[in-house]
């Protein structure tokens, strides 16, 4: 098989270890709520990602940054020790 000028072994395309790394959305629950002045939010699916702001929006931004925080951290490589 070639492609581009470059013989490609089958068998070594199909037994090779290659990590595909593709974006992905994810949705995850937002509980808000109101607490005085403040509104408060955390998710279900997420232990730990908590979020607050002085309007529903910041609220809301808060918490998907924690989660953001929260999944980078936990990422871990192929054949990593972790």
């Amino acid at each position: 098989m070639r492609r581009g000028g470059t013989r490609f072994d089958l068998a070594s395309i199909l037994n090779a270890k290659v990590v595909y790394t593709l974006p992905m959305l994810n949705e995850f629950t937002a509980v808000i709520k109101r607490d005085g002045e403040w509104f408060v939010a955390w998710s279900p699916e997420i232990p730990g990602a908590n979020g607050q702001g002085r309007d529903v929006k910041e609220c809301h931004e808060s918490l998907s940054a924690a989660i953001q925080l929260i999944l980078e951290d936990r990422h871990v490589a192929p054949n990593s020790a972790r």
